[in-house]
């Protein structure tokens, strides 16, 4: 698992970097940053079949990332 888990964070992180750059423009030209935090749980083949626990644990990292500054890539086994 550690590979799809290495796929899964690094796909949050090119979207974090992606999102970082864009830029939005208002309708009056005030121009704005966006920023993106991401929790990124993955499970062994051994605890698969708790999809609570998974996306539980997906949510606590995505708290942690906020919690820690904001725009990160947070990662995290479950069990």
């Amino acid at each position: 698992h550690v590979g799809a888990a290495d796929h899964a964070v690094q796909a949050a992180e090119r979207m974090r970097r992606r999102i970082a750059q864009a830029r939005v423009t208002a309708q009056d030209g005030a121009v704005f940053t966006l920023t993106a935090s991401f929790g990124v749980a993955y499970a062994s083949w051994r605890n698969a079949e708790a999809a609570d626990a998974l996306f539980r644990r997906a949510d606590e990292l995505l708290y942690r990332a906020k919690m820690d500054g904001k725009n990160r890539v947070v990662p995290g086994e479950v069990g």
